[in-house]
């Protein structure tokens, strides 16, 4: 999806957005939960079923989704399609939202169990992509201030707790290894390394996003300061 949208700020040509709606359509359909509307993280076409077969849902999978449609409703905001991509990209958003924990992070597995197992760690990442959605639906008018504002408030404090100064220089904590499909035991086993580019990239997305964004969090710590 991401590229199919990067192709098109290049090329201008309204074909690749409709295959951006195809693919996206494709994913809604074989990996969305309609319950809990979160995406597992594949599906498996020849065994017919999804990877994670349980309704696990993957962090960084999921952020990466979000960030597509917001992308999408960016670029494409008189598309046809448009305002039925918002109302989907709406109720994931809401979803990922329900999980979020109280330091402004997502646990590695957005639902299970819901941090009640201490090998569900939170996740720099997936956390940062959220919030870089948040902000782009904020900027394009998709999402209102209330109460998206205050969300991407919280996960900028979170990411920024992820960074750390250490030998004179900051070092960003917190970002999974990569991941393969599989069940709730193979994302929580998933390593943890510093400094990782897909965490690197995807705070400097969210910080430069949000930048010029109202950050009620942020501003009244200054005011503390």
């Amino acid at each position: 999806g991401m590229t199919l949208l990067q192709e098109f700020r290049r090329a201008g040509d309204p074909a690749l957005l409709t295959e951006w709606v195809t693919q996206y359509d494709l994913f809604s359909q074989l990996c969305r939960d309609p319950g809990d509307q979160l995406y597992r993280h594949a599906w498996d076409d020849l065994a017919q079923q999804n990877i994670p077969v349980e309704p696990v849902y993957w962090n960084r999978g999921n952020s990466w989704v979000l960030v597509s449609a917001a992308e999408f409703l960016r670029l494409a905001p008189e598309h046809a399609e448009a305002s039925r991509i918002a109302t989907l990209f709406r109720a994931q958003l809401d979803a990922t939202l329900a999980t979020m924990r109280p330091d402004g992070l997502f646990w590695t597995v957005l639902n299970a169990p819901f941090g009640d197992d201490g090998r569900n760690y939170p996740e720099t990442s997936g956390s940062a992509l959220i919030g870089y959605a948040l902000a782009v639906g904020l900027r394009a008018g998709v999402l209102p201030e209330d109460p998206y504002a205050d969300a991407l408030s919280a996960v900028l404090t979170g990411v920024r707790g992820q960074l750390v100064e250490e030998d004179g220089r900051l070092l960003l904590q917190g970002t999974s290894f990569g991941t393969n499909p599989g069940d709730y035991t193979n994302y929580v086993n998933v390593a943890v390394r510093p400094d990782q580019i897909v965490g690197v990239g995807a705070t400097l997305m969210l910080l430069s996003e949000a930048h010029g964004l109202a950050d009620p969090v942020g501003a009244a710590l200054l005011d503390e300061e």
